[in-house]
């Protein structure tokens, strides 16, 4: 069967090269969203937003929690639009078709209003975050769904090696199934037996021997662009063309935000969301 893909020969042509080390950008992730709505089809564009829903679950979880954060901006959905999905799950009314939203996140919604967890033994965020990874890699575009595939097992392989580093017990910490979970589980070479099935677990590894979190964090970045350059080299001027530029504006979005005090609220932030009852040496801590 062949797969007729359409190009946009213009728009892609339009676009700046992105540099990893850039430190102006001409338009941030919300823009290029906004720009994008008024040119492609809404197949194309849900694609793009697949992305933008790690951002809502985020979001749905805050207004769950009653949490004082800061509803972020980048996500699909504005404030007023999770609360009526919130009241929509509230009154046994919710649609995903009707709403425009996947359906898992009226799942998760409604397991956590019921305190009946979806995936017993793990935090609401994580449940979420497995429900968010499955439902994008069964995307039927491979690129797009070898690329979720590909960002979970890194996930999980960054969550297994740091568990591995402090002694933390890596159980209830990674998401989905499979040989690679199961490895990560049960592996107790350095590597987890991963040289072949995730040919990036060397610089991953190594990018966690680092002291400095903003530089494991930039070396982890790169990863996931080199990946990207990689995988979309022969995808010249259709959608995943258009999907990696996304990700990549996110990545230097990012680190144009990412300073040293903010380094240290980030790292503070993974360290509670892991095993509470474990400390983290104290040398651990941004130079």
């Amino acid at each position: 069967m062949i797969v007729m893909r359409r190009e946009y020969h213009y728009l892609v042509a339009g676009l700046p090269e992105l540099l990893f080390e850039d430190k102006k950008l001409l338009m941030n992730s919300s823009e290029f969203i906004d720009m994008l709505s008024d040119h492609l089809p809404a197949d194309d564009m849900n694609i793009l937003r697949l992305f933008l829903w790690r951002y809502d679950n985020i979001n749905v979880l805050i207004k769950l929690e009653n949490s004082e954060k800061a509803i972020e901006r980048s996500g699909n959905l504005n404030k007023e639009e999770i609360d009526t999905i919130l009241s929509a799950v509230k009154e046994d009314s919710f649609d995903e078709k009707v709403l425009g939203v996947p359906g898992y996140i009226g799942k998760i919604i409604e397991a956590y209003r019921n305190e009946t967890p979806i995936i017993p033994g793990k935090k609401w965020e994580l449940q979420l975050s497995e429900l968010y990874f499955e439902y994008a890699i069964s995307n039927p575009d491979p690129f797009i769904s070898n690329w979720f595939q590909f960002e979970r097992d890194l996930n999980n392989l960054l969550t297994a090696a740091k568990c591995k580093k402090y002694n933390i017990p890596v159980e209830g910490q990674l998401i989905g199934t499979g040989d690679l979970v199961e490895k990560l589980f049960r592996s107790s070479s350095r590597d987890f037996g991963l040289d072949k099935e995730f040919p990036y677990a060397d610089r991953i590894l190594k990018a966690i021997d680092e002291d400095d979190f903003l530089q494991q964090e930039k070396k982890i970045d790169l990863v996931k662009w080199d990946y990207l350059d990689d995988e979309v080299f022969f995808y010249y001027f259709t959608i995943e063309r258009i999907f990696t530029f996304l990700i990549k504006l996110t990545i230097i979005e990012r680190w144009l935000a990412l300073d040293k005090e903010t380094g240290q609220k980030l790292f503070n932030e993974l360290v509670n969301n892991m095993e509470a009852s474990y400390e983290f040496p104290e040398e651990f801590q941004l130079k």
